[in-house]
């Protein structure tokens, strides 16, 4: 029989517990599941990974980069339009991507879900806390991004919209994967651009506020208000 070298075996064994995963949960996620369903002894997975724990962080770890590399290829896209369109179209292509990745990768995102229940009851926190990070990095360059593409400043602080955007993503997964939804996944994900797209205004609004609130002016006004 032809060996087959340890990274092939680890990326197929991590191919064959997301497809587990997904169609029988974390109960049905036992290491002898696993390699019967990558075709492989039960040994060979243990060679691989030392425990169940350890592939399923595996999975979990590969399912975060492929979603961060989701990530840059948005970021991809809105320099293809480059500033001929608004912040919410911007936000509404990139929301449409990401609803193209669900339906194309359902298994990742179903997999994922039951493993962060699991991790966060196995006390895996150090994962999740890292997982998190990772979206929240990836969310915050996008929107960045984006905001400087269209010429506007965010009006609250970038983290506080990342979280929200993360939220929002979050939202449409979990709909989607109970629905399968397309359409109103993707109408979600218009409706969330639009109400991302009202808490940023035009470069040249913020700096002109930003210029009267700092102005002496502005101040000898207000006190002269409180004087009266």
């Amino acid at each position: 029989m032809k060996r087959i070298p340890p990274a092939r075996r680890r990326k197929a064994l991590i191919a064959a517990a997301i497809r587990v995963i997904a169609a029988e949960g974390m109960a049905g996620a036992t290491t002898r599941a696993v390699a019967a369903e990558a075709g492989m002894s039960l040994a060979s997975l243990h060679y691989v990974f030392g425990s169940r724990d350890a592939l399923l962080e595996a999975v979990i770890e590969q399912v975060v980069d492929a979603e961060a590399r989701a990530a840059a290829d948005v970021l991809a896209v809105f320099d293809a339009h480059g500033a001929s369109i608004g912040l919410d179209a911007l936000l509404a292509t990139g929301l449409d991507r990401f609803v193209d990745g669900l339906v194309a990768s359902p298994d990742d995102e179903l997999a994922l879900a039951e493993l962060t229940i699991h991790a966060r009851r196995a006390g895996m926190t150090e994962l999740l806390d890292q997982q998190r990070r990772i979206y929240l990095d990836a969310a915050g360059r996008t929107l960045a991004r984006a905001a400087a593409q269209a010429g506007v400043e965010w009006t609250e602080p970038l983290p506080d919209i990342a979280k929200l955007l993360t939220t929002l993503l979050d939202g449409i997964t979990y709909s989607w994967l109970a629905h399968r939804d397309e359409a109103s996944a993707r109408t979600s994900g218009r409706f969330s651009a639009r109400s991302m797209a009202a808490l940023a205004v035009p470069v040249t609004i913020a700096k002109t506020e930003q210029s009267a609130a700092l102005s002496p002016s502005a101040d000898l006004t207000t006190e002269g208000a409180g004087t009266c």
